[in-house]
């Protein structure tokens, strides 16, 4: 990755962690932070993103307290590093009847759409505020 010399780069939240039938939330925890510091050290913007609430797998009753942990992860992370945070947790897109794609797990394109406008935001706030720091 250092090799490559990038000017941003997206770190994911993890969230195929949360289909083990026990999470274990210091190992993700561990793995997410060697990630986000690899990421960070090739002096990139790093963005990340929080998960929805609408997204719900039946087959794991504490399912939201699952994704409030690794969200709660993600964000100490994210801020540890500088990170453009999306935090979708509470967003309003989660009231959308058509927010997931067919296989219910990811957005559809219409929530892709909405969550690249925030990843959009976030940078812009970034640039805005690194634009009075240019010489």
């Amino acid at each position: 990755m250092l090799a490559f010399g990038p000017d941003l780069v997206h770190v994911p939240c993890g969230a195929n962690d949360l289909f083990h039938p026990e999470p274990d939330f210091t190992t993700i925890e561990q793995t997410l932070r060697r990630v986000f510091e690899l990421a960070a050290g090739t002096g990139a913007q790093l963005t990340t993103f929080t998960l929805g609430k609408a997204f719900v797998v039946p087959k794991f009753p504490d399912w939201p307290d699952r994704v409030r942990k690794l969200n709660a992860i993600t964000r100490v992370l994210a801020a540890d590093h500088d990170a453009v945070l999306v935090d979708m947790w509470d967003h309003p897109l989660n009231s959308r009847p058509d927010l997931l794609s067919a296989d219910r797990i990811h957005f559809s394109t219409s929530g892709q759409a909405v969550m690249a406008a925030e990843v959009v935001k976030g940078l812009a706030a970034v640039l805005n505020t690194n634009q009075g720091n240019i010489a």
